[in-house]
């Protein structure tokens, strides 16, 4: 079957397709293992495997996406926060004139 999740790397958001059964997908002529898109596009499953060494690439790069994320999230935090530092930074100023 045919999964998709969004996942968002970056502040970009991704629509990531693949077979749970393994199975390579395709759109169109092109074949793939699994599949991350800005558009949505749709996707069959196709009767060929993934390779093992494909899937364990594939297993790899969920991971750096992961932790991509957790990244970014953590990053974001820090803006909020110098954000929060810098109004009341001005506000202090502005409330000393």
């Amino acid at each position: 079957m045919i999964r998709r999740e969004t996942v968002e790397v970056n502040g970009r958001k991704l629509i990531h397709t693949w077979s749970d059964k393994g199975k390579r997908i395709c759109r169109g002529s092109l074949v793939f293992d699994d599949a991350y898109d800005v558009n949505d596009y749709t996707y069959t499953e196709t009767d060929e495997d993934v390779k093992a060494e494909d899937a364990d690439d594939i297993a790899l790069i969920r991971s750096q996406v992961e932790s991509l994320q957790a990244g970014q999230k953590e990053h974001d935090k820090a803006i909020e926060a110098s954000a929060e530092a810098i109004e009341e930074l001005i506000a202090a100023v502005m409330g000393g004139k």
